[in-house]
């Protein structure tokens, strides 16, 4: 007896592979829509949404796409060289936050208002050390090896 192997339809594929470049072009999008709006470099506090939705929008969206098998830019590639853009995509992503971070805080400074005193400012501030944590600790997984 012959096994049947089971398909599924082309619409499935195709559908995922729109959803895939959706999302590409909605986070670019995205950032270059807050860039526009955000003037990076009028201002000191200019640079704080620009940086963050660079961060997190672009930069880790396209880090954690990389392994993506139906919307990986580097589907071709080796599991090995995604690693390393990915590490690449949020190292740039830690940086990123972190400047943004710095930025708005050294804003408040030179203003004299309180730091972290809002919802906003404390979900940002647990969010950028959400992912300094999660950097230190697969960085510790790669040296190590666990």
């Amino acid at each position: 007896m012959a096994q049947v192997l089971e398909t599924e339809p082309r619409i499935y594929h195709y559908l995922r592979a729109t959803c895939g470049v959706a999302v590409h072009v909605l986070c670019l999008s995205f950032t270059v829509f807050i860039a526009a709006l955000a003037r990076p470099g009028s201002s000191l506090f200019s640079w704080h949404p620009f940086l963050m939705t660079l961060a997190f929008s672009f930069f880790m969206t396209e880090a954690l796409l990389l392994f993506s098998p139906h919307s990986s830019p580097i589907q071709k590639f080796s599991h090995k060289s995604k690693a390393r853009y990915h590490w690449i995509l949020q190292c740039l992503c830690v940086a990123c936050a972190g400047l943004g971070l710095a930025a708005i805080s050294y804003n408040k400074h030179l203003n004299g208002k309180p730091h972290f005193s809002t919802w906003h400012g404390l979900v940002g501030l647990l969010a950028a050390c959400g992912v300094v944590a999660q950097s230190a600790g697969a960085c510790r997984c790669c040296t190590t090896g666990w």
